[in-house]
């Protein structure tokens, strides 16, 4: 279970099946759980906002550690595309 509610990953802001587009700029990162609780539905239909992104050196938890953690074993980027996506969107907002 902690899996699910902890597991990084990314989502469309305005589902594909709803017409979203599939690039960087209608994608964030969010947990598992989060996701399969979106689902198909958009932010305004569950009243849900995006967290305005921040620094990711700011961030509470354990966020700055995953993403030093995959730089140090690759390999697990490697075997687990989405977490190389993830990685790739969690670095670029912490950018931004």
């Amino acid at each position: 279970m902690i899996h699910w509610k902890l597991h990084p990953t990314h989502d469309h802001v305005i589902p594909v099946s709803r017409g979203g587009a599939d690039h960087d700029e209608n994608i964030v990162t969010t947990s598992m759980v989060r996701n399969s609780a979106k689902a198909h539905w958009t932010l305004e239909e569950l009243g849900w906002a995006l967290i305005p992104p921040g620094k990711l050196s700011d961030w509470d938890g354990l966020m700055a550690w995953y993403v030093r953690f995959l730089e140090w074993e690759p390999q697990l980027m490697n075997a687990h595309p989405p977490l190389e996506r993830w990685h790739e969107l969690a670095t670029k907002s912490a950018k931004a």
